[in-house]
Order: structure tokens, then C-alpha cells, then sequence
């Protein structure tokens, strides 16, 4: 069973810190359920974590996934350089376009 909408907050922050401290990250975007406000349950989080053009997207999923433990819901982590972003912006079947139009940012650096 999924968090309920009052401890979303909580587990947002949670693993936001961890995204902060894993990957200096320019923004972060959260969407799918948990950033629907319609949702009443959300079984995972999805996170866009905005990296500068000099680093390398595969590398910092794979640090974010090896690093951020204790995980109050499972979270998978999009990440994209504002390249990337750029590129796929306007490609509507793009996850990085979903991501931007339906996402809320929850971090700026």
C-alpha cells in the first residue's frame, strides 16, 4: 500500500537531501503521482535531477541509486543535463517533457 498524501511531504524531503548531497544538482523536479495533487495514494517517487552540462546523467543515476538508502517509498531517479532538456523539450512523448509539464520543482540551486 501506498503513503497517503500527509507523509509524502516528509519522504520528499528525505530523499531530496540526499539528491542535494549526491549530486549538487542545478534543480529537481518531482511528477508522476506524487507531484498529482489528485492522487490521494503514491506508491513511488520520481524525481528530474537537473545536472550541469559537464556531467555525465548515467553516472549520477547510478551514484543517486547507490548512495540515497533508506528510501521511504521506491524512487526512481530521471536525470538530465539543461542540454538534454533543451533537446526534448518540445518532443511531447518525451519523459523529460512529461517531467517538466507535469512535474513541481522542489529544489534550485
Amino acid at each position: 500500500m501506498g503513503m497517503v498524501s500527509r507523509d509524502i511531504q516528509y519522504a520528499v524531503g528525505h530523499i531530496l537531501e540526499g539528491i542535494v548531497k549526491h549530486s549538487d544538482p542545478e534543480r529537481v523536479f518531482l511528477f508522476g503521482s506524487a507531484a498529482r495533487s489528485s492522487e490521494r495514494f503514491v506508491n513511488d517517487l520520481d524525481f528530474l535531477v537537473v545536472v550541469p552540462d559537464s556531467q555525465s546523467p548515467s553516472v549520477v543515476m547510478d551514484t543517486l541509486n547507490l548512495n540515497i538508502r533508506h528510501k521511504p517509498l521506491p524512487c526512481d531517479f530521471l536525470v538530465a543535463t539543461p542540454a538534454i532538456l533543451r533537446k526534448h523539450r518540445g518532443d511531447k512523448g518525451s519523459i523529460y517533457a512529461t517531467a517538466l509539464r507535469e512535474g513541481r520543482e522542489v529544489y534550485v540551486k
